[in-house]
């Protein structure tokens, strides 16, 4: 849990209220690990394997959207918005995930508001992140 930019700078103390909330689960290469549209339940961080985040166009055809390692979160919106699963996700080899249900999360920020605080700050260095790097691609020329 070290390697995800979102607990980056936590404390093993405060690291802990989410370990005890977290359970592995294995899929098996090829297994659906969600679909597009469906509620978003849970957060995903790879312990090991790999995984193919994609969607199908409207002709059918799969468009892989990024493939996640070990250390990495997905989906990035899962946390923070009360939507559907943005894509489908689909182990690519035999993969262990841990799995932190969204109620879990909210239960662990309530009961420790300080953490909250810490999240939004690095949440905060992400955004501006991302921003810089669209900013650069946007800029760069073809």
């Amino acid at each position: 849990i070290r390697n995800v930019k979102l607990f980056k700078d936590l404390t093993d103390e405060e690291i802990k209220p989410f370990l005890e909330v977290m359970t592995k689960r294995r899929f098996l290469d090829k297994n659906i690990i969600f679909l597009h549209e469906t509620p978003i339940t849970h957060v995903y961080i790879v312990a090991s394997g790999k995984v193919k985040v994609f969607r199908n166009d409207l002709s059918g055809k799969e468009q892989i959207i990024c493939v996640k390692q070990q250390g990495d979160m997905f989906p990035n919106v899962g946390f923070f918005r009360k939507e559907n699963y943005p894509a489908n996700a689909q182990a690519i080899e035999d993969t262990s995930l841990y799995l932190i249900s969204l109620q879990d999360f909210e239960n662990v920020l309530i009961a420790n508001p300080q953490l909250s605080i810490k999240l939004f700050r690095i949440l905060g260095d992400l955004i501006v992140d991302t921003q810089q790097r669209l900013e650069s691609m946007a800029l760069r020329s073809t």
